[in-house]
């Protein structure tokens, strides 16, 4: 049976970044990204806007971790295409740890990366 909102990704190496999570980790969002094609698109928390990230209100934030009882320290960044109000594609922006470390080791978070994606800042 095909996906109620057809999932896309926008991040080149989201299913580079993806499988690099813990087994656990994707286990859990596999469950998420099921949830999102298959019944309720705007089951993650509305992202907004930051001076470092750019305006990401059209974006979805969703929380998971290797297990459902600790604090969740990975993201999962969405759009519901065309719109909220009329869901046809989840677009999948970016995935991954909330804070990482570039190469100069400087710390930054996955909502940067969004912004980045999108071409916010």
């Amino acid at each position: 049976m095909a996906p109620r909102y057809e999932p896309t990704y926008l991040d080149p190496h989201f299913s580079d970044r993806f499988a690099q999570l813990p087994k656990d980790a994707i286990r859990n969002a596999l469950k998420l990204i099921g949830g999102l094609a298959n019944t309720d698109p705007l089951l993650g928390k509305p992202c907004g806007y930051q001076h470092s990230t750019g305006n990401l209100f059209d974006c979805r934030k969703l929380y998971f971790d290797v297990d459902e009882n600790r604090d969740p320290r990975w993201r999962l960044i969405y759009r519901v295409l065309p719109s909220e109000e009329h869901p046809e594609v989840i677009e999948l922006v970016t995935v991954g740890l909330k804070y990482v470390q570039d190469a100069a080791g400087n710390r930054q978070t996955i909502y940067v990366r969004a912004g980045e994606l999108l071409d916010r800042i």
